[in-house]
């Protein structure tokens, strides 16, 4: 908890996990349709659809909810309001900031992320590529997983396995990074 708590100190990686994790949540509700761009209202709106209470919790898809109102802000953006998918997509992106602060922490820290120093200088940047690779670059693709999901043909079928998935190999991955960060540090 001491780790967690001095990485979440740390400006750099806090900041920048909060800006990916919101992206990412704003991505992850754009790709399954519960935010986009409609008509340009002339201010504020929000209409409940007819029948919500039925709908709040009524799947339309695995890991899909039926939206019970939607928000129009001025500007032409309109939000779906659906609690589970809402609660979903604060998830996925709680552990993307998880993961994110966590590399960003982790990245000046020589033992954890890369290898140090090699004789030859064009040989020694290609394990450190690969294992800055291996480290680092897995949270991205994890990330992506259930967005892709939602963009393709292919992860369509895969998409009620995927963010299961997601959720475990990113908790996973996030309490695996902070044992390996020493105590010292």
């Amino acid at each position: 908890m001491n780790k967690l708590r001095k990485i979440l100190a740390n400006r750099m990686a806090f900041w920048t996990g909060m800006i990916v994790s919101a992206f990412f949540f704003f991505m992850y509700l754009y790709s399954i349709g519960d935010f986009g761009f409609g008509f340009i209202p002339l201010s504020f709106e929000f209409m409940l659809v007819e029948g919500w209470p039925e709908k709040v919790f009524k799947m339309r898809a695995p890991f899909l909810w039926e939206a019970i109102g939607i928000f129009y802000i001025y500007g032409g953006v309109a939000i779906s309001l659906s609690i589970p998918n809402i609660m979903l997509a604060l998830l996925l992106s709680s552990l993307v900031f998880l993961n994110i602060a966590i590399v960003v922490y982790t990245y000046k820290l020589p033992k954890i992320c890369r290898l140090e120093g090699s004789s030859k200088p064009l040989l020694g940047i290609i394990p450190s590529f690969l294992t800055g690779f291996a480290c680092c670059v897995p949270t991205f693709i994890i990330a992506a997983a259930p967005i892709l999901g939602s963009l393709t043909v292919f992860f369509v079928k895969l998409r009620p396995y995927l963010i299961p998935i997601s959720i475990l190999i990113m908790a996973w991955g996030a309490v695996s990074s902070i044992k390996r960060i020493p105590e010292n540090i």
